[in-house]
């Protein structure tokens, strides 16, 4: 949720999360399993059970499309021809 005139995102966690959440080893080689086997998927998961993340809950419809589009290509060179800038 944000605030208007406010400098920074206030977040609410779920109301059934803990405030502080963690990914183990195992959920996050399943969450990213697609990219198992790819040579950066050991410091992928690395880094995403390296500290506390942050659940996001998209409820609309088409929201995992709009959070896609809105997060623009995964590739860099594709980023790169396409999304040159902000």
């Amino acid at each position: 949720m944000v605030r208007p005139h406010s400098p920074t995102p206030l977040s609410r966690p779920c109301a059934n999360s803990p405030p502080d959440l963690q990914l183990n080893r195992i959920r996050a080689e399943e969450f990213y399993g697609e990219h198992k086997g790819k040579p950066f998927f050991p410091n992928l998961v690395n880094f995403m059970t390296s500290g506390p993340i942050w659940a996001l809950v998209l409820a609309k419809p088409g929201a995992i499309l709009a959070w896609r589009a809105l997060m623009g290509p995964t590739n860099v060179f594709t980023a790169r021809a396409e999304k040159p800038k902000w």
